[in-house]
């Protein structure tokens, strides 16, 4: 993890932007394992954002995200999966299926500002997005006694999914010292589905979304506040980030089940970045 950090921070600083910690919780609706979208648990996030940046002085801009995010442990009873496949002659009743979510999402947006003025401070802008996304999920369970359920004690479910969209991107300057920022983004996505464990190996499509909304703290000229000397290269982020994705109609041969796939991130993040 340590070396995952300094990466994070090496690439920050060589093609700029800022460095993003976040902290909330994601849901998610995967039949085959037993998870609704009533389960949700608690995830942290680290990223590597630029929200906005124009390319040698022109209206067109350069956006991109690079997160990587990973779950706490979800627990759920295997009584709800055992009422969607009853063709199972008895389970235990007290099974917990254990879930925890890992992952990576890439976003690249390229662009045109509509409106840009007050030194870029405010622009809004549309542009096309690129992306991708590898989240996982490792599953195990206390089945020792039930054969049943063999395949949840030690599976991963793998996504592997790639994004074309619109993105909408805008920002306001308030005044000296503070901007609010905010996108939308919505893309079409093709997506493949593995677990070995259930020779799961689905190909689909589906829909992402997301929303960004935050508040930049950015000094315009050099600013002294006590002691300290302010940069109006470094700034500081508090926000807020969405994210969903569905990938329509899983086939699940080996369950003879055919089911949509949700998965949804909110959380709160705080950040520091640099303009060069």
């Amino acid at each position: 993890m340590k070396k995952f950090l300094l990466n994070f921070v090496l690439l920050t600083f060589l093609f700029a932007g800022s460095i993003q910690f976040g902290k909330g919780n994601f849901s998610t609706d995967m039949k085959f394992l037993g998870l609704t979208s009533s389960d949700s648990e608690n995830i942290t996030s680290i990223s590597m954002v630029e929200e906005h940046k124009n390319i040698f002085s022109t209206s067109f801009f350069y956006s991109y995200k690079l997160s990587y995010f990973k779950s706490d442990r979800i627990t759920t009873s295997a009584d709800y999966l055992s009422s969607l496949l009853k063709y199972f002659p008895s389970y235990t009743s007290n099974l917990l299926i254990y879930n925890k979510l890992r992952g990576i999402d890439v976003n690249i947006i390229l662009g045109k500002d509509f409106i840009n003025k007050n030194n870029k401070d405010t622009y809004l802008g549309v542009g096309i997005l690129l992306g991708a996304s590898f989240p996982y999920l490792k599953t195990s369970s206390n089945s020792n006694n039930n054969s049943n359920f063999e395949y949840l004690k030690k599976s991963k479910t793998k996504f592997y999914t790639y994004k074309l969209g619109i993105s909408i991107r805008g920002e306001k300057a308030l005044n000296k010292l503070l901007n609010f920022y905010i996108d939308g983004n919505i893309a079409k996505q093709i997506a493949k589905v593995k677990n070995n464990a259930l020779n799961l190996n689905s190909s689909s499509n589906g829909d992402y979304f997301s929303f960004n909304s935050g508040i930049k703290i950015q000094a315009k000229t050099k600013t002294k506040w006590g002691f300290l000397t302010i940069s109006p290269s470094i700034y500081a982020l508090l926000g807020y980030r969405y994210d969903y994705w569905r990938v329509n109609n899983v086939n699940v041969n080996s369950l003879n089940l055919n089911t949509d796939v949700n998965l949804k991130i909110s959380q709160v993040y705080v950040g520091l970045g640099y303009d060069f």
